[in-house]
């Protein structure tokens, strides 16, 4: 999984929402983990790292360009920013989204705007 989404990630025009594949690898790959394991999975710096580089690639390029679906690639990393505990790169992901809360990944933290709505009140208090 991992090596398909870094070579599209790689390949992909900057700008654009499929360097987010990556992000998406590592909330599946979050998701497979143990409750032990999981609660650090993106606090690891390579992770970490990988999240930046994904958000610099896609929504912080200067040719981001919202199209059809772009909540999604800023929930996503709202999302993994908000559990690696970098609040000031989730509180970034959550106000350029605003109230539009996508089902994916929320769900996965019980109800979507529940979950939304506690991580964003974090993160802004803390970003």
């Amino acid at each position: 999984m991992f090596a398909f989404a870094r070579k599209a990630a790689a390949a992909a025009p900057s700008g654009g929402p499929l360097p987010l594949v990556v992000v998406s690898a590592h909330i599946e790959q979050w998701l497979s983990l143990s409750e032990e394991e999981d609660d650090g999975y993106f606090k690891q710096p390579d992770v970490l790292a990988e999240l930046h580089a994904a958000a610099d690639r896609s929504v912080r390029h200067p040719a981001f360009r919202r199209r059809p679906g772009w909540p999604a690639g800023h929930n996503a990393l709202a999302f993994a920013f908000a559990l690696a505990g970098d609040h000031a790169a989730a509180k970034e992901q959550f106000t350029a989204v605003g109230d539009l809360v996508t089902d994916w990944p929320w769900c996965y933290l019980g109800d979507e705007s529940t979950a939304f709505a506690e991580m964003r009140k974090v993160s802004l208090k803390y970003g």
